[in-house]
Formats: C-alpha cells, structure tokens, sequence
C-alpha cells in the first residue's frame, strides 16, 4: 500500500500547466512544494506536490502560498534524464484530495493577510464544517491531523469523472457559503 497524508502550508502559488493526454485532451497539472513541520522537532521538510485535471485547476482557483492544507496521495519517484545524461532521482506526492486545515481568519492572522492573489480574486476556504479535527489553529507542530472528517471540503479528484464531485459542484458550493465561515 502506497498512502501518505500530510498537512503543511504552500511555500509558493501552484504552478498550473496544460497538457495534452493521450487522448489529445487539454488536463491541468499543478506542482507546488508543501512545508511539513516535523513532530517533536523544529525542523521543516519540504515535499514536491502534484495535482492533476480539475483538482489541479482548482489548486490554480483556491490556493495560494502560506495556506495550510492537507493533501492525501500516493508517493512516486520522480526520476528523469537532465540535459546532461545524468539520472536524478526524486519524489512527487501525486494527489487524490486537498482539505483546507485552518479558517481564513487563522490565516490571516498568520499570514498577515496574504492569502490574496495579485488577480484580486478572494480567497476562499472552506475547511472541514463539522469536522472534529484538533489541529486547527495554532495549538502545536504535529504534522498530523486526527480526528474524523465529514467530507465538506475536502476535494478528491483524477480527472476521470469516476462520480466524485466535479469542479463545478466545487465552485457552486463557494459561492452558496458567502462571506463568513463558521469553523468549530
């Protein structure tokens, strides 16, 4: 079993490009690096992520640097041929789902409210409603995340329409949440 869940924040805005498949369809694929802090340490790892079709566009919508997200995927090698004939070697967690890991009002106090992109688009999250998760907020390092989940807001997706919600679904229920969110 190959499985990993970790919660970070965003070192950068996702970096979203266009692809063509086999099929010669156009398919989104973001690549951003999370900062995990260690447990019981003070140090910070750093780890490659990779989201493809409408859960890559909806990284490119919903997240920007500094977020704290939880992302669930499977931990592949990365490795390639440079320009130089030489191997290197790497990891990519390619995900299945994001979930928002704090409140808007939590980041913007951490962040010093730079969850805003420079298109002026608001930042939107929706956190996990209902959700008795302890990690939110500020109350200490863990890189875990415990409790159970209810599913609001946490956004799985391939690209291959396999009955999950689509992006649109996604977009519909930001816009039915309006400006306050309610985060217990």
């Amino acid at each position: 079993m190959n499985s990993s869940i970790m919660m970070g924040r965003l070192v950068r805005d996702p970096q979203v490009n266009y692809i063509r498949n086999r099929d010669g369809d156009e398919v989104a694929v973001a690549n951003f690096r999370i900062a995990v802090d260690r447990n019981f340490s003070e140090e910070t790892d750093f780890f490659p992520c990779a989201a493809f079709g409408w859960l890559a566009e909806f990284t490119e919508k919903y997240l920007v640097q500094g977020i704290k997200i939880v992302v669930r995927g499977s931990m592949e090698n990365d490795n390639y041929t440079n320009k130089d004939g030489e191997r290197v070697y790497g990891v990519c967690l390619k995900l299945d789902s994001i979930e928002f890991a704090e409140s808007k009002k939590s980041q913007e106090n951490d962040d010093g409210g730079r969850g805003e992109r420079s298109s002026g688009r608001r930042n939107r999250t929706s956190g996990n409603r209902g959700s008795s998760r302890s990690s939110r907020g500020n109350s200490g390092r863990s890189g875990r995340s415990s409790g159970s989940s209810s599913g609001r807001g946490n956004y799985r997706g391939n690209g291959s329409g396999n009955g999950r919600t689509s992006g649109r679904q996604v977009d519909q229920e930001f816009e039915s949440m309006g400006n306050d969110y309610n985060f217990n």
